[in-house]
């Protein structure tokens, strides 16, 4: 079986020979051209071979096991074919050849129209089809209804999932309303580095909403038959999107505005951030090991150890994102030995250690079971680029960036081998930045 390597969510395998190579006489072209992949590819799948490389702008599918696939920025394709001649790309278990496309740019009104069948056209209709790239985290009907109704009187909402699409068609009262929302919100993203909107009009001109469900709502008349009686029972907006706040018309360059951010530390009164841990290693666990664990899921607030309970502990997400990503990428995870237990815990926050200690062993002692990491600097802080696009469950791969340039491999490989045997290392420049993917013998060493 081959043995993979991981860069953001996505898994390359490593070889110490390349199993293509593109032609060093290749045009550089922001349009990376694939051949041989497997039958049945989706764009999910190629989307996911670029994640730590950049974000695909466009992506066709076309005959014969190919696909070209454009890239926003023209240094994120040099650096994926760059890499890929080095180590063989792998999409579903088969191996492709990845080089430059003679191309320059795509042309979309050539390309096939993957949304014809959600009804798309470029006659303005007060019907929106909205496509919500990157969707990491889930977009609700109350998320989408506040997006949308600042720009006009939303009347109806359905979400479906098209393919590997998810997709919202939107009423509005007004053709004018409609046209408002896709100005302001086009390219956008709903939360920090995810959930970019692509919006369309459709060729639509009425939703059929026959009952209010989770997926479906007519806000003209919310008495039709729900899925449990008369009346939809989602919570209300004012409590549901509190950690949501006003959007903003403003134009940002690109960047996703700074208040669709996810970092608000308010949540829904049903939600919580607080996770209970079991099942812990007493010996080898501290407030610091897990603070390193779980930040790579979202910033981390608190961490607390039980004393009369040393297999147990608390740990504070910033967020209720943060606090679902790590729930569900780190369950049953093996840590020093032991099978994490984690779930969501009954407390709504984890108060702060005392601070009238009586001696410097019981403050050593008080430190030991409690930290609070609220002003550290951590991986989101920020909302930058090491964002949640890179989130993914545990590999045996790491991969280390914000090296010095002076950095060599063999100087990582001797690091890294004082803590687990490595079997693989590769150190590479993405945009002049240098980094490095290590493979260890297994997830749990890494």
């Amino acid at each position: 079986n081959a043995e993979y390597m991981g860069v953001g969510s996505g898994t390359f395998p490593f070889h110490r020979q390349p199993f293509f190579m593109h032609s060093p006489a290749s045009p550089v072209s922001p349009v990376v051209h694939f051949r041989n992949l497997p039958q049945g590819v989706t764009e999910l799948d190629i989307r996911t071979a670029f994640k730590g490389f950049g974000t695909p702008a466009h992506i066709i599918i076309i005959p014969k096991n190919q696909a070209l696939v454009e890239m926003e920025d023209i240094n994120a394709a040099v650096a994926f074919v760059t890499y890929f001649s080095n180590v063989s790309c792998t999409i579903r278990g088969q191996a492709v050849a990845v080089e430059h496309s003679t191309h320059q740019s795509l042309n979309r009104k050539s390309a096939p129209d993957h949304n014809q069948s959600a009804g798309a056209m470029d006659t303005p209709s007060r019907i929106l089809l909205i496509t919500v790239q990157d969707c990491y985290y889930p977009i609700t009907l109350d998320v989408a209804h506040q997006i949308l109704s600042p720009h006009g009187v939303v009347e109806k909402i359905v979400m479906s999932n098209k393919g590997n699409k998810f997709c919202i068609l939107a009423q509005f009262n007004h053709v004018e309303s409609a046209k408002m929302a896709m100005h302001t919100l086009q390219g956008q993203h709903v939360y920090s580095n995810a959930c970019k909107l692509i919006i369309q009009f459709s060729k639509h001109t009425d939703l059929n909403v026959t009952r209010n469900t989770d997926r479906s709502r007519d806000y003209v008349n919310p008495h039709i038959m729900s899925e449990n009686g008369l009346l939809p029972t989602p919570p209300s907006s004012s409590t549901a999107l509190a950690h949501l706040p006003p959007l903003s018309s403003q134009t940002h360059h690109g960047h996703p505005p700074p208040h669709y951010s996810t970092h608000s530390t308010q949540h829904d009164a049903t939600q919580t951030t607080v996770l209970l841990l079991t099942n812990l290693n007493p010996d080898k666990t501290t407030c610091t090991t897990l603070f390193n664990l779980f930040s790579s899921y979202g910033n981390v607030d608190r961490v607390k150890l039980f004393f009369t309970k040393p297999d147990q502990g608390l740990i504070q997400m910033s967020n209720y994102a943060g606090a679902q990503s790590a729930l569900q990428n780190l369950k049953d995870a093996v840590v020093f030995g032991k099978t994490l237990g984690i779930r969501p815990s009954k407390h709504r926050s984890i108060n702060p250690t005392r601070t009238n200690v009586g001696s410097t062993d019981e403050a050593k002692a008080e430190a030991r079971y409690f930290a609070d990491f609220t002003n550290s600097r951590q991986r989101f802080r920020d909302g930058g680029p090491r964002s949640v696009a890179n989130i993914c469950p545990p590999t045996s791969v790491l991969h280390l960036s914000n090296l010095a340039p002076s950095t060599t491999q063999q100087q990582l490989t001797d690091l890294m081998s004082s803590l687990g045997r490595v079997v693989a290392a590769k150190l590479f420049e993405v945009s002049n930045r240098l980094m490095c993917l290590v493979r260890f013998d297994s997830i749990e060493t890494a």
